[in-house]
């Protein structure tokens, strides 16, 4: 329900528009699997953000794993999960 809800907001709302940064072909490419998450990646890339904080592993881009959890690296930004953050 949750990604129902968040797809008819997306069909109707502007949720955030970066100007003068769009997608590189790795962000294109991982974007393909997970578009949901294009927005917070380009987000974070623009503002020089080493890191997003996610719970939702599934859609890391480029999954590995370290000390046992999931962690992922697209275009100089790391995803982790909350509890990787201490």
């Amino acid at each position: 329900k949750q990604y129902d809800l968040i797809s008819t907001i997306d069909a109707v709302c502007e949720i955030a528009a970066i100007r003068g940064i769009t997608p590189n072909s790795y962000e294109v490419a991982w974007s393909g699997i997970d578009p949901d998450d294009l927005h917070v990646q380009l987000l974070a890339r623009h503002v020089g953000a080493d890191y997003v904080v996610s719970a939702n592993t599934r859609h890391f881009p480029n999954p590995v794993g370290v000390d046992g959890k999931n962690r992922g690296e697209l275009s100089g930004v790391i995803w982790i999960t909350p509890d990787q953050v201490f």
